[in-house]
């Protein structure tokens, strides 16, 4: 009796195991690229305006690389970009960057 019902669980656990069954998975990866604009100095950053090509992005804070977590970061397309970042009309960043899909590049303002 107990051969039987090991034989049976044997057989519907084999039979569940098809070899023509297949599964397909799509997966919508959204084309976008990240720039993440962090302060090299230990306080954090007031006021600082952020151009990608011609798009400008305005950060009321910008926290030391530690506190990374609490900065939001930009969304972009990939590609060679033109990133320039300004604070009180001076320029601490300038420079030709290129975004990968799905990349987070970071920027640390020194």
């Amino acid at each position: 009796m107990k051969k039987a019902a090991v034989l049976i669980t044997l057989i519907l656990s084999l039979w569940s195991c098809s070899f023509k069954s297949y599964s397909t998975r799509a997966s919508s990866v959204d084309e976008a690229s990240y720039l993440l604009v962090l302060s090299g100095y230990p306080k954090k950053i007031e006021g600082v305006v952020v151009r990608v090509d011609n798009e400008e992005f305005f950060y009321h804070k910008v926290f030391s690389e530690s506190r990374s977590i609490r900065m939001r970061p930009i969304k972009c397309q990939p590609g060679l970009k033109y990133v320039k970042v300004t604070w009180n009309e001076r320029v601490l960043y300038e420079d030709e960057v290129f975004l990968g899909n799905g990349e987070t590049r970071k920027i640390v303002l020194r």
